[in-house]
């Protein structure tokens, strides 16, 4: 969703930037009629060019960020201005992808159980459960990687979770068969 923030009745200039927190690459705009158009966050130009828009893409850190837009004519030069607000993991809703590398759905093995897992972006949590039950807590930036030792003979259902920032779930499955 795109929001105009400001207009400058004689000129028509107007910023077009995102209306909610936002995390990750966004893409902010400066529009009207002027002979030169420029973007700034927090005081760094960003683009400069000919209207009767100009666009960049950005991502910034965690905070509000000021955002000026300037459009130049030979006489004068006007600006706009409105605000950027970054937070981690605002509008993710992508829920992570987890798998199992080791070992694959149906294998039969011995003790100890050796489970690794794969998952497709940064996270918070990931837990490991056999049966249901949960079995370990691994750290977040990996790695993924689990000896059991406790996992009697006969089949298991083997369950990864994993949880990202912004708190959606990715949830993997195998069933295994151990023996004695």
């Amino acid at each position: 969703m795109l929001l105009i923030l400001g207009c400058v009745a004689t000129s028509e200039l107007a910023l077009l930037l995102p209306e909610e927190p936002v995390s990750g690459p966004q893409l902010l705009y400066v529009s009207g009629e002027a002979d030169a158009l420029s973007l700034y966050v927090d005081g760094e130009r960003l683009a400069q060019g000919e209207g009767p828009l100009l666009g960049v893409s950005w991502e910034g850190s965690e905070g509000t960020h000021l955002v000026r837009g300037e459009g130049r004519w030979e006489d004068q030069i006007q600006a706009v201005y409105g605000t950027v607000v970054v937070q981690p993991g605002a509008g993710d809703q992508v829920s992570p992808k987890v798998s199992f590398r080791f070992p694959a759905d149906g294998a039969v093995l011995a003790p100890p159980l050796r489970v690794e897992l794969a998952v497709d972006q940064e996270i918070a949590a990931a837990i490991v459960q056999v049966d249901g039950q949960d079995i370990a807590e691994l750290p977040p930036e990996g790695p993924w990687e689990l000896l059991i030792d406790s996992i009697g003979p006969g089949p298991h259902t083997v369950a990864a979770l994993a949880t990202d920032h912004a708190g959606n779930e990715g949830r993997a499955q195998i069933s295994i068969r151990v023996t004695e």
